[in-house]
């Protein structure tokens, strides 16, 4: 019996999607994880109780309202802080998004929502 890929709106994590990625390749996921961003240069998601697979890049988000609303609240904080240059934010976060693999072949998460847990 071969497994089912579906869609889910029950929380998985990204060991359960990086260690079954054929599942998870083409359908919705909600996910709770650290997002790691210094504003500019990357953006992931993380797990570290996964080990050596503990990380999700962040796909689309551009356009999307909410995670726009989060990235200017992060950069507010920054300025305040002092670090208008460069900042590094982790927070955790809930997601719903679409898993796909990128152009270079790197597993993502495009944003469909995400919200500060």
């Amino acid at each position: 019996m071969t497994a089912e890929k579906r869609d889910t709106q029950a929380p998985v994590n990204i060991c359960q999607i990086r260690d079954s990625e054929e599942l998870y390749l083409g359908k919705t996921v909600r996910l709770t994880a650290r997002i790691n961003t210094d504003l500019r240069h990357y953006t992931f998601l993380q797990d570290l109780s996964c080990g050596g697979k503990s990380q999700l890049n962040l796909g689309r988000v551009r356009g999307n309202a909410e995670y726009e609303e989060l990235r200017k609240s992060w950069l507010a904080a920054c300025e305040e802080a002092g670090s208008p240059g460069l900042c590094v934010v982790e927070e955790k976060v809930d997601v719903v998004g679409g898993i796909r693999r990128s152009d270079q072949g790197y597993l993502v998460v495009d944003v469909f929502s995400i919200k500060v847990n």
